[in-house]
């Protein structure tokens, strides 16, 4: 089925949105740095959006997508988050599951407290729950020196190629480093040092404490993400009271794992509809009619 293309015009940006052909529950994807919407082809074109109303976005100097216009406060974890809400409203979805992968997971638990209405469910792929403890960046993710990439703003091909190969592994390829050359590197910057000065969510709190749904899905052997911290929190509402891991994968289990990826998407979003029909009735039932006043008949 064939996906289209929508630009969207907003304060701080101009976004590419790609949505495809499903009618169903609404899915929000958002990329990591140095990505686009082309990471997610292969849930928006097949039988996931053939059923679901599947939405990709390019982040702000990503992609189609203009850069920020104002990059020392839109590309923060937090700019980045009203950003996706805003862009939900262009888009008329007052309600959403949110797939986040990399940096777009930490903006989807983000908007779990920020914006969490706007938020039915949330799967994060390839991103760790960042408390506001200063030791906590360390226990989230691993250490390697690699990892400085993702704050470096500017990247010569070398570096590039680096970041391609530390994001992607074996799905690595030329079109990959030339999206990340051309991807506007402050955001790695500013994203990072709104992070380590822990001027967002306490993501911790908000995955120990939020009642929304969340799914947590990472690859056997992701480079980045310390799945023994991932595993070992204690989640409010954490879908099937598990993390699920993909055998064999690691950064990317979306792209090089894409049919068990999608059925761990698809079975989420299935319950996450069944939960929207639950609060929908609960709402109603909250609705009290008021009784019209009584009538008074004259003597």
């Amino acid at each position: 089925m064939p996906v289209s293309q929508t630009n969207i015009a907003l304060p701080q940006t101009q976004l590419a949105a790609y949505e495809s052909a499903g009618s169903g529950f609404p899915i929000l994807m958002l990329h990591g740095a140095g990505a686009n919407a082309g990471v997610f082809s292969k849930q928006l074109d097949g039988p996931l959006g053939d059923t679901h109303r599947v939405i990709a976005l390019d982040l702000p100097g990503h992609g189609a997508s203009s850069p920020a216009r104002t990059p020392q406060v839109d590309y923060t974890v937090t700019g980045l988050a009203d950003i996706v809400a805003a862009a939900m409203d262009r888009l008329s979805l007052s309600r959403a599951l949110i797939m986040g992968w990399s940096l777009g997971g930490q903006v989807a638990m983000e908007m779990m407290q920020r914006h969490s209405r706007r938020v039915a469910g949330a799967m994060i792929s390839g991103a760790s729950p960042v408390g506001h403890n200063p030791l906590s960046l360390l226990w989230a993710f691993q250490t390697r020196w690699d990892m400085l990439l993702a704050v470096k703003p500017e990247f010569t091909h070398y570096d590039a190629e680096r970041f391609a190969r530390l994001c992607y592994g074996d799905e690595m390829s030329e079109e990959q480093i030339d999206m990340i050359l051309r991807s506007d590197g402050r955001m790695r910057a500013h994203f990072g040092s709104s992070l380590l000065r822990r001027e967002s969510a306490d993501e911790r709190q908000v995955i120990e404490t939020s009642p929304i749904p969340l799914a947590m899905v990472n690859g056997e052997h992701d480079p980045l993400v310390r799945r023994s911290y991932v595993e070992g929190l204690n989640y409010a509402n954490l879908w099937d009271g598990k993390c699920h891991v993909v055998d064999s994968a690691a950064h990317v289990p979306f792209m090089s794992h894409p049919n068990i990826f999608n059925a761990l998407l698809y079975r989420f979003a299935a319950d996450v509809v069944t939960e929207e029909r639950r609060r929908d009735q609960r709402v109603a039932a909250e609705v009290i009619p008021v009784p019209a006043p009584a009538r008074i008949d004259a003597a």
